[in-house]
């Protein structure tokens, strides 16, 4: 995992990250976390969360949880502490398949919709609930610098910012992704209609569209199949990596990620689309 230089423009910002033991959601962690931010990493593997949390700045600032977030109930359990706020959910807890779908099973075809559909709308319901709840970070006094970046900060989160990883396959489809395509292209319409939702309350919603990324989740997958790799050539999918940077939106840590070719939804009064 590559090491980002550290600065303190997010110091005082808290971020929920689902998926963060590995690839886009590790990549994010580190991003946030080099820029002062403290996490809550949720994965299913406590043992990689162990491995993921000694791996970021500052360890001591971060706290691991475990668990399965397609569960209702694992969200009806999840309380961060009640005077600490969430600033930042990132939902990037996600399963990869490559098959064809009618030779696809039941079961996992149900995992794929429940952990990348259910799990974002699972945790955007319980996250957005409490960031409603919250200030503005501007009106809670903002990130304790007063600075102009650390300004544009505050003005910027609001009440809250909500990532919702949806992939480049939710748009296009792709031979053997049915079920995984038909998931993220139901993150993408959950997080348009969302963001119209939560946005004149302030907080902001968007959806990050990666293209093919090597992760740990994905080797051997796609690049197995020779019609995979011709379909991901032909829609110039290939090829990012998940390191060095995670995908979160430019308003959010002046950055953009080298990872993603598209962000989606495109702009709106309570949704902001950046290019790099």
């Amino acid at each position: 995992m590559a090491r980002h230089k550290s600065t303190s423009s997010l110091s005082g910002i808290h971020a929920v990250i689902t998926g963060a033991s590995r690839g886009i959601g590790l990549s994010t962690a580190h991003l946030l976390a080099s820029h002062g931010a403290s996490l809550t990493l949720i994965s299913r593997s406590s043992s990689a969360l162990g491995s993921a949390i000694s791996s970021l700045p500052s360890p001591a600032l971060h706290t691991a949880v475990s668990g399965d977030v397609s569960s209702r109930s694992f969200w009806n359990g999840f309380k961060p502490d009640k005077d600490r706020r969430v600033d930042i959910l990132v939902n990037s807890a996600g399963i990869s398949h490559q098959s064809l779908f009618l030779r696809t099973s039941e079961d996992l075809i149900e995992d794929v919709v429940q952990t990348n559909l259910m799990g974002s709308m699972w945790a955007c319901k319980s996250m957005g609930r409490r960031m409603m709840r919250q200030k503005t970070l501007h009106d809670a006094g903002g990130i304790g610098s007063q600075d102009l970046e650390s300004e544009k900060v505050s003005q910027s989160i609001g009440k809250g910012v909500i990532v919702n990883v949806a992939s480049l396959l939710g748009i296009q489809g792709g031979l053997g992704s049915a079920a995984y395509a038909a998931s993220k292209a139901g993150v993408v319409g959950f997080t348009r209609a969302l963001a119209a939702e939560l946005g004149p309350s302030g907080i902001r919603v968007n959806t990050v569209l990666p293209g093919y990324v090597t992760t740990d989740m994905t080797d051997g997958k796609f690049i197995s199949s020779r019609y995979s790799l011709l379909m991901l050539l032909e829609r110039g999918l290939l090829h990012g990596k998940s390191v060095p940077v995670g995908p979160l939106s430019i308003y959010v840590l002046r950055r953009v990620a080298s990872l993603i070719y598209t962000y989606e939804p495109k702009s709106s009064p309570f949704i902001q689309s950046v290019t790099s």
